[in-house]
């Protein structure tokens, strides 16, 4: 599997900083920012689950999991394409001011890294995805992969677990993934007065998934 950067002349590494643009920034939460970047020059060629290190001039780097890459159907392909997402939760100063950055602003990626996941390995297979707060993340790349090749798998079924409903990541893509054939299951740690769906740790919804 071919997984770094192209550019007219060819495949660059992956050891290499690439100037990327912020094409969009959009608030999941009041500590998580979705970036939709570009490359300034080529497309990274990659895999769901595979990450990147993402850095800014004075604030050092971090890695990032793949979000998902970016399709005008809004499904994502595996590899290759020219736009591309990370999903940043502020903890530190690197990624506070990951969060200041705005469209057309400039970050530095290299990558990616990691093995990532082999659709061929599982195609024609049932497919049971499980992820707790911003480990959704790469499931999300996997995701949206996964459904642009919809018919190439089995039964699908994604059990998500957050600490509360305000943390809950891609709440509106969750129920579109319901929709487009992924039995999607939600538990929250700590629900609100609102909430009136499951409630405990993400383990607690394995007895109701029917493998």
């Amino acid at each position: 599997m071919n997984t770094n950067q192209k550019n007219n002349s060819g495949p660059v590494s992956a050891y290499l900083p690439v100037k990327c643009t912020v094409e969009r920034v959009t608030r999941l939460t009041e500590k998580e920012r979705l970036f939709r970047l570009r490359p300034v020059e080529g497309a990274f060629v990659f895999a769901p689950g595979q990450f990147f290190m993402a850095g800014l001039p004075g604030f050092g780097e971090a890695p990032f999991s793949v979000a998902g890459p970016c399709s005008s159907n809004g499904t994502g392909t595996d590899n290759g394409h020219g736009s591309f997402e990370f999903c940043i939760r502020a903890v530190g100063s690197l990624t506070a001011a990951l969060h200041r950055l705005k469209k057309s602003d400039t970050l530095w990626v290299r990558g990616p890294f990691g093995k990532g996941f082999d659709l061929n390995e599982l195609e024609g297979k049932d497919i049971l995805f499980v992820a707790g707060g911003i480990g959704v993340v790469p499931m999300r790349g996997l995701i949206k992969s996964i459904l642009a090749r919809r018919d190439s798998f089995g039964a699908l079924t994604l059990i998500y677990g957050s600490k509360a409903p305000d943390d809950i990541l891609f709440g509106e893509e969750l129920a579109q993934w319901n929709e487009s054939g992924v039995k999607t299951l939600v538990t929250i740690d700590t629900p609100d007065d609102k909430w009136n769906g499951h409630t405990g740790v993400v383990t607690t919804l394995m007895p109701v998934v029917q493998l």
